[in-house]
Order: C-alpha cells, then structure tokens, then sequence
C-alpha cells in the first residue's frame, strides 16, 4: 500500500531531475483509498466464499447421513430382516421336533418376500441397502429349507433337483460378482426376466408344500410325507428345471454383454 500524497517509484527509466534512474510520479490520495477499497472487497468475498463452502460440506454430510438412515428405517427393509431373522427359527423349530412351527414360519417368511418388494414400489421406497439384502435372504431361505428336506427325505428324488437348485444359484451369484468386478458397465444390462420371477415362486411354493406335508400328514405316513408331501416333490422337479433354465437364459445373456 502506497500512502497517501507518495511518489510510485519504477525502475529502470530516468526521471526528470533525479540521479536516481528513477521514474516517479504521484500518486493521489483517491487512488489510494481505491486500492484500499478494493482490496477489502476481496478478502470479504473470499471469507464469504469459504464460509458457503463449509456450510454445503456441512449439509452434504448430513445428508448423507440421512440417506443411510432412511436406506434402513422403512417397511420393506424390516420386512426383509425378518425373512432373515426367521431362518434360525425355522432351522430351531425343526430340530425340536415341531415340523409344523418350522412350516409355519418358513411360509410367513415367503411370504415377506412378495410383500417387500410390492410395498417398496409402490411406496418408492427402493435402495441401495434393500437391493442387497433382499436376493440373499432369498437363497438362504431356499438353500435352508432345501437342506432339511434333503436330511429329511435322503433320496434322489429330492437330492437331485435341490442340487441343481444350489448348483445354479452358486454359478449365477458367481457370474454376477465377476461381472461387477470384470465387466462393471455390461453387468447394469443383464436384467432378471420372466424365468428368475418364476423360478423364485415355485421354489417356495414347492418347498412349503413339502414341509407342509411332512408337518401336518397323517403320522402313520410322516416317514413319506403323504400326497401332499409327493405333491411338493413334483413342484420341486418343475422349479428346479426353470431354475437352470433361467440360469442358462441369464448366462447367454451376460455372455452377449460383454
């Protein structure tokens, strides 16, 4: 800052009456108290301008914040921790000797999973955190039940389509997960179709018919489970065959993604 009345000195050419080798001429108070001017302006608009930055910081965290709460506090997300939460009681429920409790609850636990997905649409209450955890409350559901029933039955014609189940809902997981990993922008464009939809409701309808014939036939038939129980095996056949059906169906249609 120059004050005010001063000469502005600059280098390097001769002034007029000076030995210096300077150039100097005055410099008026009202430039002076311009410059003054001007320079306050920017310090305040800067300070003002790091005091908004802080402020949208401020409210981006919080958001934030906020978005992670609300992924967790809404019905369809309770619904699918319960379908989680369930599994335990139904394994306990079967190995305590009540085949009809462990039905009971395996059924209320299919049922959340129609449920879940239905109120998050139509409430628009879809997230990052439903989307997770809603396909592996599936298949642990699935993959416990047919477990017990195939400790339960020990024969092939349980044992075989239940494998195909696991196999394929092993291979698909995988193949998604190296997609996620390997082809990250062909992985948004493989969608579920008609098959996954299908393959989902006749599984867990085939499997609480079974359980439901072994809980509630006849106890001088409980070793075969009844008709009812047969009934369950037949629907079990026809889901494990769309299983790998849309399995292969999902498989193509990666492969052509990438």
């Amino acid at each position: 800052m120059v004050p005010d009345g001063s000469a502005l000195f600059l280098p390097g050419v001769k002034s007029h009456g000076s030995s210096a080798g300077m150039f100097c001429f005055p410099v008026s108070s009202r430039v002076s108290r311009a410059a003054r001017l001007s320079i306050g302006s920017t310090l305040h608009c800067h300070v003002k301008t790091v005091t908004q930055t802080h402020r949208r910081a401020s409210t981006s965290r919080q958001s934030s914040s906020s978005a992670l709460e609300k992924d967790w506090l809404n019905v369809p997300n309770a619904l699918t921790l319960a379908r989680l939460a369930a599994i335990p009681g139904i394994m306990l429920s079967w190995y305590s000797g009540a085949p009809g409790v462990a039905a009971v609850l395996f059924g209320a636990a299919a049922a959340t999973d129609f449920l879940d997905g239905y109120l998050a649409r139509r409430w628009g209450q879809s997230t990052p955190l439903g989307a997770l955890l809603d396909p592996l409350a599936d298949k642990l559901l699935v993959s416990s039940a047919l477990l017990l029933l195939v400790e339960h039955s020990s024969c092939a014609a349980v044992t075989v389509p239940a494998v195909a189940i696991l196999g394929r809902e092993l291979a698909v997981s995988s193949l998604r997960e190296w997609m996620q990993v390997h082809r990250a922008e062909a992985a948004g464009k493989v969608s579920v179709a008609w098959h996954g939809k299908a393959k989902a409701v006749l599984q867990l309808l085939a499997l609480q018919v079974m359980l439901g014939g072994i809980a509630f036939t006849d106890p001088a038939k409980a070793s075969e489970g009844g008709t009812v129980y047969d009934g369950g095996v037949i629907l079990l056949w026809i889901a494990a065959a769309i299983t790998v059906a849309s399995g292969a169906q999902y498989a193509r249609i990666a492969l052509c993604a990438i």
